[in-house]
Order: C-alpha cells, then structure tokens, then sequence
C-alpha cells in the first residue's frame, strides 16, 4: 500500500508565542516508529512534517495528490486539530477513496465524535505499531478491520470501539524510527544546549511508575516497560552513523528509571567510546539524583539533565501528586551542579489550588536553586490528564484548541483555559512573565551563559526582546 503519514502544523506563534523565533521544530517520535514498521512491511511512505517544513495545507495537499496514497495517517495533539480536520475535509473532496487513520491521545479520548464527524475512518488507541500493521493488512485483503483490537470506526452509523490491544511487551523487537523518510536535517539541537547539528530523540521506556495530576502518561500506556540499555544505546551510535546526529535527546518522562540502568547506560557509552563521539540530555526525578550516577552521567558526556521541580511550594507539590519535597529538589540541583552538569528546571502556574502567595514561593524557589535554566509554563488540562478529568464538562466542538498550549498568550476579551479559584487570569498571566524576567533578567545570569557560550547573543537578544513585550502584553492588554 502507498500510505502518507502527516506531522500537522500548529500555528508558531499559538504554541510557542513571541517565543517561537528562540525554538526549533521538537521531532516527533510516534510516526518514524509507525513509518519503520510499515516499511518493514513493504508498504511506500510519504511522510510529511507539515510544522517543521513550513507547508501549507494546499503543499500538503498538492503532495498527496502526486503520491496518490491508500490511507493517511495523523498524529493528533490538540494544539493542531484545526489542521487535522481541515486537512481531513481536503482529503475527502480531493482523494475520496483515501482511508484517514487518526492516533496519539486526543484521538483517543474523543474518538467517538471524531469516527462520527467523519474527520478519521479509523483511530488507534493506545500504541500503534502492530495496529497499523494489522490494518493495512486487513485493507489490503479486503477483509473487515473490526477483529482488530485497538481500533474505533464506523459501524451502522455509530463509532464502535474494538477494545483494548495487548501491550508491545519485548520494545527491543520494534526497529529503529524511520527518520530517513522524515525532514530530520530540520531538527536542529535546541539554541539552549549550546551543540551544533541534529539533534534526534531516542525513548528508552514507555509508561511511568508515577500518576502526576497533569500528565497522560497513565492513560497511553499501562505500567511501565524498558528497553535493554544495549539496544538504546545501538540506536545512539547508529543516530551518529547514519544521521550525523551528535546529540540524543532521551525523550523519556524519566531515564533512567533506576540507578542500576543508569550506571548501564553510561558505562556502556563509555565502554563503546560514543561518550568521545556524542552527547546527550536527559530528565529525571530530583528523588533519582545520586553522586554515583551523576558522577558517571558525566563521564559518559550528558550535557544537562531537567527535572520537574513543578512548584515552590509543599502543598501544591503534594496537590501534584509528585511524592517529593523541596528538600529533594535542593539537593538534586545541587549534586548536578557539582558534578559539573548542566541543570534545567520546569516549573508550572496555575494549577487548583495556586495563589498569588504560592507563585512568589515558586518564583523564589527557582532563584533559590540557582538552576542553569529554567521554564515557567501555565498549567494546561491536557486531554488524557487527571487535570482534564476533573476540569472538562463541556462539548468537544466547542474546544478551543488554540488554547491548549503552556504559552498560550489571551488577546482582550479572550482567555485561559483554567484560571485558580483564588486567582485571576490577568494575575496568573503577570507571574509566568515575572518569574521569566526574575529568573533571567540578572547580571549572574547573563555574564553565567555570556562566559559559558551556553547562549548565543543572538538567541539571548531574541529572547530578551520576547520576554520584554511579553511582560507588556500580560500587564497591559490581557
């Protein structure tokens, strides 16, 4: 089968805001894994990353029309449903016997009005390599897809849903992401980790053994699975080899989930001599960070590691549900600094519960840890998050999906999609861009990253110029 898988755009200035000149485009890890698989099965790939190639729906279109595909498939984040439908309605006009294929977590959660809106023919729950491979099989023999777990469709005139699929148990057997068939030459090293050339994520897990408020892990997958710490780092060196891709970023919620596949990881990068040849960044719970680990972490050239401090304050950390303490915090920002890494922390306004009170703990906690660098985004209810459970009563057509996004910045007369009881939004708008400025806007600060060549004075320039008309449009026009 000829099959297009599509990355949808989302708007730059919607999901990065005055920002988005600072970033480069984040690869997405689901479709190269899908691409790899289906080309292993002998089906042609056309694969499209509609955001990090800057094309329009009609470029898009006009490839689809030459490629002539069997089926497309959609990675679904909610920031880029907009582009999801309208391509969709595109395709139905233009190429009318083309099946749409609809995955990731908003697909799942909404599948019901997205098989009956007739945006997709099929959506995929859950993880989607042996699905898709079960489907085009089925498409292609002409036979009835619904035996096929782990699918929605239509049946009658009503969305119905196969059931759960079972779990990839042995991820080791998955090859390698087909980033051949994807623009990776566009996904450059973030400015921030100071590396120049591609920069290609690796997931060494899947699932978490945490239930934090604000995260879907828990609803895309069921426990936790690791891959052997060989065949991660297998993929590192040939990311190296065939892409020229100096840095891996582990794409992980957490990695390494304990010391143990820690000291693996890093003693066999070291032991393969890729420590001399490649870096790497990683995120890890503060409760993780050990002398040992860090020590060799080190050694084996990780450049930064980011935890997920999330507040300053206990009572929203326990709100959370992230079964640490502040304590833990300090002390994890303080073994990485002394073991000469990197650190990064990511903090969240906004969630039920915040005051004005617990955002300047927060803003003084990050100062506090002396972080290398550090993000302030706004709490989102993500579908598929615990958040979005208790938050969501409303009906999917009336999303606003525009505004699921951590740097979403309100014009007049619109707004956030969760303001705190206690707060208001102009408030909670003003302590993100405080905590920016207050974090950042300090001679340490600057002269720190100036002497490290850490930031450019380019990208700092863009940044400061960002921050500044930020701050301005939270104080004076939200």
């Amino acid at each position: 089968m000829k099959i297009a898988l599509i990355i949808p755009e989302s708007s730059r200035i919607d999901v990065l805001g005055r920002f988005s000149d600072t970033m480069t485009p984040l690869p997405n890890l689901g479709l190269p894994y899908i691409a790899a698989i289906l080309e292993e099965n002998g089906h042609k790939i056309l694969a499209i990353d509609q955001f990090a190639q800057k094309i329009n729906h009609g470029q898009v279109l006009s490839l689809l029309r030459d490629f002539k595909p069997d089926l497309v498939g959609f990675s679904c984040l909610t920031a880029a449903m907009p582009s999801v439908e309208a391509m969709s309605a595109l395709i139905r006009t233009d190429l009318p016997k083309t099946k749409i294929v609809l995955g990731n977590v908003h697909a799942s959660v909404f599948h019901d009005y997205l098989i009956q809106k007739g945006v997709g023919d099929f959506i995929v729950h859950g993880e989607g390599e042996s699905i898709i491979a079960q489907l085009c099989e089925a498409l292609e023999c002409g036979e009835s897809p619904e035996k096929i777990a782990g699918l929605s469709m239509l049946r009658n005139g009503e969305a119905v849903y196969t059931g759960p699929a079972p779990q990839i148990e042995d991820l080791d057997k998955l090859p390698f992401p087909a980033w051949h068939l994807f623009p990776y030459h566009l996904y450059e090293c973030h400015p921030l980790f100071g590396v120049n050339g591609v920069c290609l994520p690796v997931i060494a897990s899947r699932g978490c053994p945490y239930s934090c408020f604000f995260c879907a892990q828990a609803s895309a997958f069921n426990g936790v699975r690791a891959r052997s710490v060989q065949n991660v780092v297998d993929e590192m060196e040939y990311l190296l080899d065939r892409f020229n891709a100096p840095m891996s970023g582990l794409a992980d919620c957490m990695y390494p989930l304990t010391h143990k596949m820690g000291m693996d990881f890093c003693r066999q990068l070291i032991d393969r001599k890729l420590h001399t040849k490649l870096c790497w960044a990683t995120e890890m719970r503060v409760d993780m960070a050990e002398p040992e680990l860090l020590g060799i972490m080190k050694e084996a050239n990780a450049i930064q590691i980011a935890y997920g401090v999330e507040s300053g304050n206990e009572a929203m950390l326990q709100r959370l549900g992230k079964k640490f303490k502040m304590e833990d915090a300090r002390r994890a920002i303080a073994l990485t600094k002394q073991a000469g890494l990197s650190t990064c922390g990511f903090f969240v306004l906004g969630f039920p519960g915040e005051t004005p009170s617990s955002c300047r703990d927060t803003i003084r906690f990050a100062k506090e840890l002396d972080l290398d660098f550090a993000k302030f985004n706004i709490a989102v209810p993500y579908p598929g998050t615990p958040f979005f459970d208790s938050w969501w009563d409303g009906k999917v057509e009336d999303m606003e999906y525009h505004k699921y996004n951590a740097w979403f910045s309100p014009q007049k007369g619109d707004s956030l999609l969760h303001v705190p009881e206690d707060m208001t939004q102009k408030e909670l708008l003003r302590f993100q861009h405080l905590a920016m400025a207050a974090f950042w806007i300090r001679p340490s600060k600057i002269f720190q990253h100036f002497k490290n060549g850490t930031i450019s004075p380019k990208v700092m320039w863009k940044g400061f110029k960002a921050m500044i008309l930020s701050m301005f449009d939270s104080f004076f026009r939200s």
